[in-house]
């Protein structure tokens, strides 16, 4: 017994748009499932349920459908404000470019603190002891105990770095769902159904 999970993004709630997501729902279990075992498999689909508030954003959707239980007993929609397609303010569009920065910083950081990089050809892991020829390091993990074998300074700025994304990312959601006025409306589809 096997279920399969997704997503869809409807732009509105007509009897066509729910038609395109019944056969869309439909033809990925039957593409998905043992359609030779279970030939009707498709055919009965779980209720779509609509939540009736209005999300401000597409992850206020998801976070309200994580808190549900809605999972193999229904399958959710759920309305909120399409702020990604919005005209942007100079504000959000310098929170873009301080996010690409710090991505960036945090890439060139990650290159240059690789392990392959190290003068020494040996590299000693901390955790299990092993000296390990830096040609067989990948991704900078010991390959007998998967301990990441950078120091503890670089591993602390790397999550500097990706805490600055997550936070200036959080700013530019903040600031996208203040203009959710202006946003269109759309549908969040998220189904869980059983293919055999």
């Amino acid at each position: 017994m096997s279920w399969l999970d997704g997503e869809l993004i409807l732009n509105g709630m007509s009897k066509k748009d729910l038609a395109y997501a019944h056969d869309y729902i439909r033809s990925t279990v039957r593409n998905n499932g043992d359609t030779e075992e279970f030939p009707n498999l498709g055919e009965n689909l779980l209720p779509i349920v609509q939540r009736k508030i209005i999300c401000k954003s597409y992850e206020d959707a998801k976070e309200l459908a994580d808190s549900l239980n809605w999972e193999r007993e229904y399958n959710l929609l759920i309305p909120f404000k399409d702020v990604d397609n919005i005209k942007e303010t100079k504000k959000m569009k310098n929170l873009h470019e301080r996010i690409k920065k710090e991505e960036t910083k945090l890439n060139e950081y990650v290159k240059k603190t690789d392990c392959k990089n190290y003068k020494s050809k040996y590299i000693g892991c901390p955790q299990c002891g092993s000296k390990i020829n830096k040609e067989y390091i990948y991704n900078c993990r010991c390959p007998v105990c998967r301990e990441d074998l950078r120091s503890e300074t670089t591993k602390i700025t790397i999550n500097r770095h990706k805490d600055n994304i997550k936070k200036i990312t959080k700013e530019l959601r903040i600031e996208k769902e203040k203009c959710s006025n202006k946003a269109k409306t759309k549908y969040l589809l998220l189904f869980e159904e059983y293919c055999g």
